[in-house]
Formats: C-alpha cells, structure tokens, sequence
C-alpha cells in the first residue's frame, strides 16, 4: 500500500499503518488527523485533539488486526479511560468483558470484548459498542443466552395427542 500524499506546509505524517494513517497539524499543535485508505485511494476519516487522535488510530489499526494478544487491547483502549465493568467466561472458555468510558456523562461510551487463547495468544474482538445503557442491555441478554444452566430443570415433553383441546370431547 502506497504512503497517502499530503501537503507537507499543512502536516506531518507521524505514522502509516494498514488502513490508516495519523497526521499532526503544524498550523495547531495539539491538532491532529486521521485517513483511510479506500478504494485505491486516501480519504479523510477523522480530525481533533492530537491525543484522541492518537488512541482512536491505535484502536482503529488493533480493531483491523483482529487483536493479536492483550498488549493491543490495552494500547487501544488505555484503562485510564475504560473501565471494566461486569464479565463472565462462556462456553469454550471465551471471556466475554463490558467495558465503559471513564467519564461524567450520565449515559457514556462503552462496549463489549471477547477474549480467547489459542495456544499461547490471547485474540480479542469487540463484539457490541455504543451508549452504555444500551450495550448492557445487549450483555445482559448474552449472558443469559451463553451461561451455562445446570440447575434450571429441563421441562417434561408434551403428549401432543392430550394436550390437544379436542381431547376427550368425543
């Protein structure tokens, strides 16, 4: 993949990773962008703060790579800005994580993450993200789906033929 072309008086080209690339401003500082590359050619993704630039490029590069072990998943989302929340381990032993963003919004950021070993990696994915009363409405009900149900009786099968409500009218 070809290096994304840019005016040099505008920014600077800190680093080009897969499909993405992250720009600094020299007009402001603590500005910053983000390209992708589609379609054989570069586009304009995202633009803001130079560090939140940094972190989501850092996340977007891990989310392309399909998370090859738990140093991407902490580069990519620092715990000093998500918290884990709530978990469990489901079937085939996947951990299955609710994350949400440290912050004082009332209803903030969050998603849910998988996480499995294979041999020696760990590989984790993101599964869910959005708002969070909305992504732990969606674990709440994968939790019920996954978690294994060992004490809930399993319901006797229905005679078909009785249960019909013709019986014994005749």
């Amino acid at each position: 993949m070809r290096e994304p072309e840019y005016d040099v008086g505008l920014v600077t080209l800190l680093i080009h990773k897969g499909l993405y690339a992250l720009f600094a401003s020299r007009v402001l500082s603590s500005q910053g962008s983000i390209s992708k590359y589609v379609e054989g050619d570069w586009e304009f993704y995202d633009s803001g703060d130079l560090d939140d630039m940094r972190t989501k490029f850092d996340r977007l590069t891990a989310l392309d790579q399909f998370g090859v072990n738990l140093d991407t998943f902490d580069k990519a989302y620092p715990h000093d800005r998500w918290e884990e929340i709530d978990g469990f381990t489901g079937p085939m032993e996947i951990s299955y994580t609710l994350w949400k963003e440290r912050t004082r919004s009332i209803d903030p950021r969050a998603f849910t993450s998988t996480a499995s070993k294979e041999g020696e990696e760990i590989h984790w994915r993101i599964v869910d993200q959005g708002k969070l009363s909305a992504v732990k409405e969606v674990f709440a009900r994968s939790r019920f789906a996954l978690e294994v149900k060992d004490d809930i009786p399993i319901p006797a099968p229905i005679n078909e033929y009785a249960a019909h409500p013709n019986f014994g009218r005749f």
